[in-house]
This record gives structure tokens, sequence and C-alpha cells, in this order.
């Protein structure tokens, strides 16, 4: 790759860093909604994303999670814990190459292409530490492809531990009345 190339590989990576983040945005509120639903909790205020950001969304998607799959399972709340942990670090990831300063290299000597990120901020110190980070377009490739997997990986999870998942009240109400059984005798 000449390196006059390197901005437009750059930038087709950043649009595709932006569409899988979107991707796994959507994703969430999807999840939120349903669980919000199955939970009898209103999420609809989360579901407006020019008032609520993804971190929001992914704090409630983890409460409902909590009452919806059974807490004495520990290998579900650790598959779910560090799929937040990813999710969240792909939102930041995210934020932070969007809102970036970026750097492109004047020459390549045979090395495989990179960019310079440089993180916003306006502290123009003179006696600051450089804080410029060389990231190959490789690297960056496989992060976005992780952030790519995000969504998948949830409805994996969702299938892989549906059976510790447990019905609400009101679900368990609303069957009991469909078979034409008391509320009192679900219990």
């Amino acid at each position: 790759m000449r390196c006059a190339d390197i901005p437009d590989a750059f930038h087709l990576r950043l649009g595709r860093l932006t569409d899988a983040s979107a991707n796994l945005d959507f994703n969430v509120g999807l999840a939120l909604n349903w669980l919000g639903q199955h939970n009898g909790v209103d999420v609809s205020k989360l579901l407006d994303p020019k008032k609520t950001q993804l971190c929001q969304r992914l704090v409630q998607l983890e409460e409902l999670l909590l009452k919806t799959y059974d807490p004495e399972q520990p290998q579900v709340a650790k598959d779910f814990g560090a799929w937040f942990g990813r999710a969240n670090n792909a939102r930041a990831l995210r934020n932070d190459y969007v809102h970036a300063r970026w750097g492109f290299p004047g020459e390549l000597n045979d090395e495989e292409p990179h960019v310079f990120f440089l993180e916003l901020n306006w502290d123009m110190e003179p006696r600051q530490p450089n804080k410029t980070i060389k990231l190959s377009l490789t690297a960056l490739d496989l992060q976005i492809e992780e952030i790519a997997k995000l969504a998948s990986d949830f409805m994996k999870l969702r299938d892989q531990h549906a059976q510790h998942s447990m019905p609400t009240n009101w679900w368990i109400e609303r069957n009991a009345a469909s078979r034409g059984l008391a509320p009192s005798a679900t219990k």
C-alpha cells in the first residue's frame, strides 16, 4: 500500500467501525425493548438515541438481565458479565476513535500500513508527554471485528442460557388466566 492510500483505507475502516457500533447499539435496543416488556419495565425513554446514550442502555439491559436470568447460576453471570465488559470497551473505543485526531505517515519504509491516534483533548502545555499511539490497519481491523461480533455473541448467550431464564409474575399470572386457573393457584 502506498502512503497516499492510507487515509482512504483508514477512513473506510473508521466507517466500518461506526457501522458495527451502530449495529451493536441497535441490537442492544432490541434486547432492551424485549426484556423491558418481559419484566414489565418501561424502557421507552432509553430507546430514543437522541436523548439517551448507549452506555445508559447497557446499564439498564444488564439490570434487566439480572432480573430475567437465575442469579444462582454463576456461569450465566460470568458469561453476561464478560459480554458487558466487551460491549463497554467497544463503546469507549468507538467514542475515542470517532472523536480523536488522526495522523498519517509520510512514508512507510516497508512497514505494515499504520495511522497515528491522538485522543481528543485541549491540554496544550508544552511539557505534556507525547500520547500519540501508532496503530496498524490490521490491529484496527481486529478491533472492528470484535465490535461486529458483539451483537451475535449476545444472541448466542441468550440462547445458551435460555434454560436459566425465569418467568416474571405477570407472565405466570397471564398464563394461569389463559388456562382458567386462579392466580393464587400458581403460587
